[in-house]
């Protein structure tokens, strides 16, 4: 849950996760059940590969800023 006064923060990182190419790696960290199920733990977002094109243009300069930005793929 998102610390107080943090709930817009939650709220991009909803933005970025709902993504159609997002949601399309989803399978590359997360555990396949039937019928197309997936379960993703919150550990292994940390290896979900978050493309730019994925983040809106307003958090690009937020962007420069995170430790992760090895992950980001161009």
């Amino acid at each position: 849950y998102p610390a107080k006064g943090l709930e817009h923060q939650a709220q991009d990182l909803w933005e970025i996760l709902s993504s159609e190419v997002v949601l399309d790696r989803l399978s590359l960290v997360a555990k396949s059940y039937g019928s197309g199920a997936l379960k993703v733990e919150p550990r292994a977002l940390e290896r979900l590969p978050v493309p730019i094109s994925a983040i809106p243009d307003r958090l690009l300069d937020l962007v420069s800023l995170a430790p992760q930005l090895s992950l980001l793929q161009m």
